[in-house]
């Protein structure tokens, strides 16, 4: 099953949000995430994370495993607006 947490803050801290489907825009659903993810946990699935909601601007591809802080998965720290999941 696929499923991803994204954390507000490193080392998975601050406010978070668990997914397990596709989010255009972190910052509708009540998810208020947009533009503040600093870490993530992958427990399922591969996704693409990208900087701009709409799945757009620069992006990086994340698959099961734990990403402590922004550098872990390549991307940069609170710039995170869209999540895509593609398998």
């Amino acid at each position: 099953m696929p499923k991803i947490t994204l954390y507000a803050d490193a080392n998975y801290c601050g406010k978070c949000v668990t997914l397990t489907s596709s989010c255009n825009s972190l910052g509708n659903y009540g998810y208020g995430m947009n533009d503040c993810v600093s870490s993530i946990k992958v427990e399922g699935g591969t996704w693409i994370v990208y900087q701009h909601v709409d799945y757009a601007g620069a992006c990086q591809t994340v698959k099961c495993g734990n990403y402590p802080t922004w550098n872990a998965w390549g991307g940069a720290n609170d710039q995170m607006s869209s999540v895509k999941l593609v398998e």
